[in-house]
């Protein structure tokens, strides 16, 4: 995006101006006009440490009585940090401060015009701004991305706000109409990236509690099977079959209990290959395959008439299905706290949604989230090497025009 960066210009017309105004007294010991004016010069030679002239800046700010050159320091205070964002982004909110005083105080309508449009340009920096301590962004993070996105679009709607105040002092300032457009072009780009996050997102919820709700059935299932096999051990113990009829009734019932545990095995496989927790899946899985070895050392003991021994593994297999149903407990207890404290940290942020009048546990990633990611960090990599080439040169860039 074109940056407007007037220093020498601007500066001098103040300094001209400032020595036709009349002061008017504003405390103890004010500074001189012709210093501050000094002072306002001197600020600009590049030769300094950005952090002196900023101090110059500042004293002028803090002591001066003239209003023109007060404003005059404000814009250069702003546009200081505005051109060394880098280094000191940490004072973007000081710099959006003095923009917005420079305006409010400037006697010269060029000055305010200026003010406006920087404005404009460090809201738009602001939001594209690459933090270099941050981790890069993670394509399977949606929430990550999502608060990225509406963060921007709250500095972007910003940077339009500034933008069109422009043309209130100058309705011929083509650059701030063209970048007005721009930018509500990108937000409107980022507010459809959003819109699919959160259908994502929503979509992530729905799969989550479906996985959840299908974990606290298998508890369950598994649950009532340990009781079943529990039964079924106390009557071979307490009361074996004695008849041929009886033992029958005893086998159909272990085989019936065999088949429905193997069924639960399976299910549990199937969930293991596709979840997060697939480790504590294979602890249930391995469970469930000692109740089954269990349950068929059990019907082989019955067909060889050994009650006690039948006995002994349908408890043995009670036991392990009991193990089981605990630990697949836990796991959907772990889901639904995660869940729980998924849905209380979220407050998504509605700030970043268009207004009546403004007019501009993890989930497997899908190809339809891969996209917008490599999307986004697309975009990001071509800002970088934009902001690269500045630095290199010492030459604004201007806005790529996508209209």
């Amino acid at each position: 995006m074109k940056l407007m960066y007037l220093f020498a210009s601007l500066a001098l017309l103040s300094v001209s101006a400032a020595a036709q105004h009349d002061s008017t007294a504003a405390g103890e010991n004010p500074m001189d006009s012709h210093i501050a004016a000094a002072r306002v010069e001197q600020a600009m030679n590049t030769d300094l440490d950005i952090d002196e002239r900023i101090e110059l800046l500042s004293q002028i700010i803090e002591r001066s009585d003239d209003i023109q050159l007060v404003s005059l320091a404000h814009y250069n205070y702003g546009t200081l940090i505005l051109k060394n964002l880098d280094t000191h982004f940490e004072q973007f909110p000081e710099a959006i401060e003095a923009y917005r005083l420079a305006d409010k105080a400037a006697l010269i309508q060029n000055l305010r015009t200026h003010a406006r449009f920087n404005l404009g340009q460090l809201y738009y920096h602001v939001a594209h701004h690459e933090d270099p301590e941050s981790t890069a962004l993670n394509p399977g993070d949606l929430d990550s991305m999502l608060t990225t996105l509406n963060a921007k679009v709250d500095q972007l709607l910003q940077a339009a706000g500034a933008f069109r105040s422009v043309s209130e002092l100058d309705r011929s300032h083509t650059d701030s109409q063209s970048n007005l457009e721009r930018v509500r072009i990108e937000i409107q780009q980022l507010r459809d990236q959003i819109q699919s996050l959160e259908d994502l997102i929503e979509q992530q919820k729905e799969q989550q509690s479906q996985q959840q709700q299908q974990q606290q059935d298998m508890a369950d299932k598994l649950d009532d099977l340990a009781q079943e096999q529990q039964d079924q051990a106390d009557q071979s113990s307490d009361s074996p079959p004695q008849t041929k009829g009886e033992q029958e009734v005893q086998q159909n019932k272990q085989e019936e209990l065999n088949s429905e545990t193997g069924e639960a095995q399976k299910e549990v496989s199937e969930q293991k290959t596709e979840d997060s927790q697939s480790e504590q899946l294979e602890e249930v899985e391995k469970k469930l395959q000692e109740a089954q070895d269990s349950q068929q050392r059990a019907q082989e003991a019955m067909k060889n008439g050994d009650q006690e021994a039948a006995a002994q593994e349908q408890q043995n297999a009670a036991d392990a299905l009991k193990d089981a149903a605990e630990q697949m407990q836990d796991i959907a207890d772990q889901s639904k706290q995660e869940s729980e404290e998924q849905g209380t940290n979220e407050g998504i942020s509605e700030e970043g949604k268009p207004s009546e009048n403004e007019e501009d546990a993890q989930p497997e990633e899908s190809d339809e989230i891969s996209e917008i990611a490599k999307e986004l960090l697309e975009k990001e990599r071509r800002e970088r090497e934009s902001r690269q080439v500045y630095r290199s040169t010492g030459k604004p860039t201007k806005v790529e025009k996508d209209w």
